[in-house]
């Protein structure tokens, strides 16, 4: 009976301190590529702004279902490849490999250098809200201790470098 009660106390006290912990909500990885290909076309724009105050840059970014993609940014016009991938501890980053690229400037005005395609990019972290409406465009952010020696992923303001929203349709 000793025995029988003493494991149901440990059972009480592990599921306590389990409840206690603070939930961190991860939403696997096909969800992620669902509602990119879902949408399809997105419209990119960075959060830092320029001297007329809108957003120094802004692109068209297209998730095909199939792992294909295009990224209009200026005159210049990116065949892409991209998937998803959790990186456990920090979040789910979308990879992309540029592939190709058209003559002109891009959104900033920088001449494209066609001998440098096809690269990969460093991958970035999307932070969905509003039930996918829109996300922030952002990078791994910083991994701190706490006292307790357990961890959370930070971000400062600037980690979030751009946004996007689906493209209107018309």
């Amino acid at each position: 009976m000793l025995r029988r009660l003493a494991a149901l106390v440990a059972g009480a006290l592990i599921s306590a301190s389990a409840a206690g912990e603070p939930q961190r909500c991860v939403q696997p990885e096909d969800a992620v590529t669902a509602r990119l290909a879902e949408v399809g076309t997105w419209e990119f724009s960075a959060t830092k702004r320029g001297p007329d105050g809108k957003s120094e840059c802004r692109e068209s970014w297209t998730f095909n279902a199939d792992g294909t993609g295009l990224i209009q940014s200026g005159k210049q016009h990116v065949t892409t490849r991209w998937w998803v991938k959790r990186d456990l501890g920090i979040g789910q980053f979308v990879f992309i490999t540029n592939l190709t690229t058209t003559e002109g400037p891009d959104c900033m005005g920088r001449a494209v250098d066609k001998s440098a395609y096809p690269y990969g990019s460093p991958g970035f972290e999307l932070l969905f809200y509003g039930d996918g409406a829109g996300a922030l465009v952002c990078t791994e952010g910083q991994v701190v201790v706490r006292p307790d020696g357990s961890t959370f992923t930070a971000l400062e303001p600037d980690d979030c470098w751009g946004r996007i929203v689906p493209a209107a349709s018309g």
